[in-house]
């Protein structure tokens, strides 16, 4: 009865663990295999060596000037998600008006339709107002796929943000911009980084909404990586891949060290 009691725990711990190698193991192989001294894409590696990583910052240049695309993109979209985030997240949670339920599934819509349905609605759609191709388009896009991040995290904040905290600075005569300022954003500073960083994350990894808006003078460094795995796939991707992974897995590192992006989460699906 013992041994049967214990069979459903150690069975899910098995499963458990076969999930977690099934994500990790991708991951290990293109790090591992960006070090490779080869002259091809192998698995394991043939010797191990930095040359790639020297060859694409001294001959890749245009790798690296996507690198600065996508930064500057994801900067300027996690900071107009953010902002909008802030405000139809405070009018969520603070306001009861006809339709708050109907706009609330909207602006989370992005994360139910399929991304490559995004992208070419977008690409109508900005092509019909005279914006195909064009950069204002692409940060357009990328705002609407990382708002429904911004939103989430910001709104779980402002959830477990006691209101009576803001009724007592109005009672105690501060106005509702100081009361904002002074009172409301300090408490939800947490909700509101950890929707920068995510939105951050999210708009400079995308590769299925830009690759329908970018253009041959703007591209993004996924995209261009995409275009190298078609065309030529030697280890510079590996290397390009690998940098990603790296960068996008210290962010989150530091997210959840600074303000616990669980408990977020958490406090967004109760």
């Amino acid at each position: 009865m013992i041994e049967g009691s214990r069979w459903p725990s150690w069975l899910f711990r098995v499963a458990i663990a076969a999930i977690c190698l099934f994500i990790i193991a991708p991951i290990a192989v293109v790090l591992i295999g960006s070090f490779t001294a080869g002259d091809s894409v192998v698995f394991p590696p043939q010797g191990l060596s930095l040359r790639w990583y020297v060859t694409l910052v001294r001959g890749h240049a245009d790798l690296v000037e996507a690198f600065w695309v996508s930064l500057e993109l994801a900067l300027a979209s996690a900071a107009l998600a953010t902002a909008v985030g802030l405000l139809a997240g405070f009018a969520l949670v603070r306001y009861d008006f006809a339709g708050r339920q109907p706009l609330t599934l909207l602006f989370l819509s992005p994360l139910l339709v399929p991304s490559i349905v995004i992208g070419i609605a977008m690409l109508q759609f900005l092509s019909t107002i005279g914006l195909g191709f064009h950069p204002a388009g692409l940060l357009l896009g990328h705002v609407i796929i990382t708002l429904p991040f911004a939103i989430r995290l910001i709104v779980a904040s402002l959830v477990g943000l006691d209101p009576a905290l803001e009724l007592a600075a109005r009672s105690l005569g501060a106005g509702r911009l100081a009361v904002f300022r002074r009172i409301t954003l300090p408490l939800i500073r947490a909700g509101v980084v950890s929707g920068f960083i995510l939105a951050f994350i999210v708009s400079f990894e995308n590769v299925t909404v830009s690759l329908f808006l970018v253009s041959p003078q703007l591209v993004t460094l996924p995209v261009r990586i995409f275009g190298y795995i078609e065309n030529s796939p030697t280890p510079v991707v590996t290397v390009a891949s690998a940098l990603l992974l790296f960068a996008s897995g210290v962010l989150i590192a530091v997210l959840q060290r600074l303000v616990g992006v669980d408990r977020l989460w958490g406090s967004a699906h109760s």
